[in-house]
C-alpha cells in the first residue's frame, strides 16, 4: 500500500511540475483542461492554478468562483481575497489604473512570499523560480527540451561529469538541447 501511494504521489508531483511549465509557458487553457482531468478538488494548488489561469484567461466571473473555492483551505485566502477583487475591477471594466494596480498586488504578493518565506503567498511556487539541482534562485535559468529548467552552470557541469540526460526525466539531454528560459529570466527581473 506504501509503494502505490508513493508512486501516486511521483505522479502527482510530475503533473503538477508540468502545470507550472504549462502557466510559464502562458498555456492556460491547456493547463486548465490537465487540471480538470485530475478532477482533485481536495489539493489547493490545482484549484489556485486554475482559478488563476481563467483569471489571466479574462474570464473573470468563473476566476471568482474558483478563488471563492480556495478559501475553504484557510492558506491563501489574502491572496484569493485579492484576485477576487482585481477579477471584479476587471470584471465591471472599471480602468482606472486597475492594470497598474493589478501589477502592484502581484508584485507584493510575490515580494511578500520571499520576505516571509511563509507559504501564504501567490501561488508561484519555489520551485519555478529555483534551480532543481542547486535549490537556489536562478541567475541564468535554461530549458531542456523535455521542458525542465536549471541553471545554466549546474546543467552542464552534470552533463559533462555525470552524465548526458536530463536530470529530472532521465532521458538523454545534451549542449545542443538547452535554451535560455527567457520567461523566468523576465520573472525574476521583474520581482527581484
Amino acid at each position: 500500500m506504501e509503494i502505490k501511494r508513493k508512486k501516486l504521489s511521483d505522479k502527482l508531483n510530475h503533473y503538477l511540475d508540468y502545470l507550472d511549465y504549462l502557466l510559464e509557458c502562458e498555456q492556460y487553457n491547456i493547463a486548465i483542461k490537465n487540471i480538470e482531468k485530475i478532477n482533485r478538488p481536495d489539493i489547493l494548488n490545482l484549484n489556485f492554478k486554475k482559478a488563476y489561469c481563467l483569471y489571466k484567461l479574462e474570464k473573470y466571473s468563473d476566476a471568482i468562483k474558483e478563488f471563492n473555492k480556495c478559501l475553504k483551505f484557510d492558506k491563501l485566502n489574502s491572496e484569493c481575497i485579492c484576485f477576487i477583487g482585481l477579477s471584479l475591477i476587471k470584471k465591471n471594466n472599471i480602468n482606472n489604473g486597475s492594470d497598474k494596480i493589478e501589477k502592484e498586488i502581484i508584485n507584493k504578493l510575490i515580494v511578500n512570499k520571499y520576505n516571509n518565506n511563509t507559504n501564504n503567498h501567490l501561488n508561484l511556487d519555489d520551485d519555478i523560480l529555483c534551480c532543481p539541482l542547486t535549490l537556489d534562485k536562478f541567475s541564468d535559468p535554461y530549458i531542456t527540451t523535455y521542458g525542465n529548467t536549471y541553471e545554466h552552470a549546474a546543467l552542464t557541469e552534470h552533463l559533462k561529469d555525470v552524465g548526458k540526460f536530463d536530470p529530472l526525466t532521465r532521458e538523454y539531454l545534451d549542449d545542443t538541447m538547452i535554451f535560455p528560459n527567457r520567461k523566468i529570466k523576465e520573472l525574476l527581473q521583474k520581482y527581484n
